[in-house]
């Protein structure tokens, strides 16, 4: 409940400070036919104060900080520090945070022990939502230094993967070569698409989305192979 309130929370608060941008490239989006915007605003409100109470329920005081001090961080970065620096490839990186802060959120309250198993699945997780968004948001490309940026990203994607796979060596071999080989077929994938995001083929579009499945199946292989 609370990583899902979280996500519903943060793309609000996202589509609102995109929404004059939006009505410009995506004006069928229903924040873009809104006439008024207040009623969104209203709920954003009413979601930061139900995550609030989401958190105070799981009696962690350090997952409560986390909470308080990601939101002060975003009303910084979208009220000032965005217009500030105005630099595509940071906004995404800055903004992408959210994803792999909400797992650290959900499980501030973890021993020294489990922070290489949270950790892990975190990056996983950040350099996907990045690599997802420049194959999906094609207005990046005309932006020095993006198609760079993908490839490193892609490599330390794979990276993680093959230390998920050393950690899984540790506690369940079996579990760790399977994973080494879904490490294996997935960084084929990503070099499928990152060829064809080289060439800028319209089958990319397409193939954006294997970058999730990707992630998904290394989590879910990890996590499998955790218990």
């Amino acid at each position: 409940m609370m990583a899902f309130s979280l996500v519903v929370q943060f793309r609000l608060w996202d589509d609102l400070n995109d929404v004059e941008r939006d009505r410009a490239d995506h004006p069928d989006r229903v924040l873009c036919r809104a006439a008024r915007l207040s009623h969104f605003y209203i709920s954003l409100v009413v979601l930061f104060a139900a995550n609030l109470l989401i958190v105070s329920f799981a009696e962690s005081i350090e997952s409560l900080w986390v909470l308080v001090a990601l939101n002060v961080a975003f009303l910084v970065w979208y009220r000032w520090l965005r217009r500030l620096f105005d630099n595509a490839i940071l906004d995404y990186h800055v903004v992408l945070l959210k994803y792999p802060i909400f797992i650290v959120s959900i499980n501030a309250a973890t021993t020294t022990e489990e922070l290489i198993p949270i950790g892990l699945p975190s990056a996983i997780v950040y350099l996907c939502m990045c690599v997802f968004e420049v194959l999906d948001d094609r207005r990046l490309d005309i932006v020095t230094g993006t198609r760079t940026i993908l490839a490193i990203e892609m490599a330390a994607m794979l990276l993680v993967s093959i230390l998920m796979a050393g950690d899984l060596q540790e506690r369940n071999r079996d579990a760790a070569w399977i994973h080494g080989i879904l490490s294996a077929l997935g960084g084929f994938a990503m070099l499928v698409t990152y060829g064809h995001y080289r060439r800028r083929l319209q089958t990319v579009g397409r193939w954006r989305y294997a970058i999730l499945g990707i992630a998904f199946l290394w989590l879910l292989s990890y996590s499998a192979g955790n218990f």
